[in-house]
């Protein structure tokens, strides 16, 4: 956190009270928001390479909606969770979203940058607080596959204790 004044408190930073109590949900979750703060910095310091870095970032906020979702969604389906379609509706809405934001900025228009790093932020926070904090006590620790995305989207069947 900076001493910035503008930087510092926002109401759309992490703070422990959007647990889940999910171990891993909540390592995704807070990773949206770095990622989001990193956004923020490469918007915030113009240089020759800002270009490939935003691109680079919206890659990376692409995948990585796409595998926590896999995530949360597969953990809901397996639990039986209730409102897994309503759940799912929304990432879909938020994907379709953040991908309109991208297809905006490779198109030219680089204003939206900004524009990405807010949906994250705004978003990330709503959802948690009132969908995901839903499924607190459903999922957990134990029924949640805690490898690393690429291997969820991946739709490999590898176990993370297999590793070296």
């Amino acid at each position: 956190m900076t001493s910035d004044p503008a930087n510092s408190e926002r109401p759309n930073d992490w703070t422990d009270d959007l647990s889940v109590g999910v171990d891993v949900i909540d390592e995704d979750h807070q990773a949206f928001f770095r990622l989001a703060d990193l956004l923020r910095d490469i918007i915030g310091r113009p240089d020759e390479s800002q270009d490939m870095l935003v691109e680079t970032s919206i890659n990376i906020l692409e995948e990585y909606v796409k595998g926590h979702f896999l995530r949360e969604e597969t953990a809901m389906a397996a639990a039986g969770y209730p409102l897994l379609a309503e759940h799912a509706a929304a990432h879909e809405a938020f994907a379709a979203r953040a991908h309109q934001i991208a297809q905006a900025y490779r198109g030219g228009d680089k204003e939206v940058a900004t524009a990405i790093n807010d949906l994250v932020r705004r978003w990330i926070v709503g959802h948690i607080r009132t969908m995901d904090m839903q499924y607190r006590g459903i999922l957990t620790n134990e029924n949640v596959d805690d490898r690393p995305l690429a291997y969820l989207t991946a739709g490999e069947d590898i176990q993370t204790d297999d590793w070296p």
